[in-house]
């Protein structure tokens, strides 16, 4: 049970973990982190204008 053990789990879990996590997470990662941004950049900057839109109808 002994050299059975860590030669088994080891042996499948080596080769399938830098194989499997490493693959998808280099292209996630920069497409995540960019996607998101360059929507919330330009919600930012129409949020303030529209609000002086407002503030101009409102003076008016």
């Amino acid at each position: 049970t002994e050299p059975e053990k860590p030669t088994d789990p080891e042996k499948p879990t080596e080769p399938e973990k830098p194989t499997d996590p490493e693959k998808p997470t280099e292209p996630e990662k920069p497409t995540n982190p960019e996607k998101p941004t360059e929507p919330e950049k330009t919600t930012n900057q129409e949020k303030p204008v529209l609000k002086q839109n407002e503030k101009m109808v409102a003076s008016k």
